[in-house]
């Protein structure tokens, strides 16, 4: 299951308005989708801080987006 708040579908016509429109997620749904994952609540790391709406994983997350990398948060 993918979290629905990375389908960007009001995102517009390129990658930048997609991750704009990903990146401006409320912090609450952040939460409650990510959470839906890990229903133990035993989230690793970088989703716990992606959950949180943390500046830091969410950089994290549109430079993987946008590079089509993964790795860890820093």
């Amino acid at each position: 299951m993918v979290p629905d708040f990375l389908t960007a579908r009001d995102g517009g016509n390129s990658l930048e308005a997609g991750l704009d429109t990903v990146l401006s997620t409320p912090r609450e749904r952040l939460g409650r989708e990510l959470g839906q994952l890990y229903p133990d609540g035993c989230m690793p790391t970088t989703v716990r801080r992606l959950a949180e709406g943390d500046l830091g994983a969410l950089h994290w997350l549109g430079e993987g987006l946008l590079n089509g990398q993964t790795g860890t948060a820093a």
